[in-house]
């Protein structure tokens, strides 16, 4: 729920980690999950989770191709939308480049970061304590 978790290299013997996975457009689910909040924080820090219709609302790509001197169009997971929760059905914001930007100001200009953190974002929302919830770099992508 914290999302500090840290993915081994390997699990049970075979590799665990990956630059790429099939994704069918779904979250993540599986039986005996009783925490609903612990499925959704683990299902948009996976690739199949973050690029999910039903999970994201993001018909796969989050930055979509265009042709030379055209603006790409952005998904709604990072410019702002809300999103029925696939397992509960509860409304979920998104807005990952207001998130960024937070999270860069929180690092940059700590004094003058804004308080209070982004729609879907668990990190505290004074500065100091948001910089130290970023010690993780590139770990902490959602």
């Amino acid at each position: 729920l914290a999302e500090t978790h840290t993915v081994p290299m390997s699990f049970q013997g075979s590799p665990f980690q990956g630059g790429s996975s099939f994704n069918n457009l779904s979250g993540w689910f599986s039986f005996g999950i009783s925490n609903n909040e612990a499925r959704h924080k683990f299902s948009v820090n996976t690739c199949n989770g973050c690029h999910s219709s039903q999970e994201t609302g993001t018909d796969f790509l989050q930055i979509f191709p265009r042709s030379p001197g055209e603006v790409s169009r952005l998904s709604g997971f990072l410019t702002g939308t809300t999103v029925k929760d696939p397992g509960t059905g509860e409304e979920r914001a998104f807005n990952d480049l207001r998130r960024r930007r937070l999270d860069l100001t929180a690092i940059v200009c700590p004094s003058t970061a804004p308080t209070g953190a982004a729609p879907s974002a668990a990190a505290p929302s004074a500065g100091a304590a948001r910089s130290a919830f970023l010690s993780k770099g590139v770990d902490r992508s959602h």
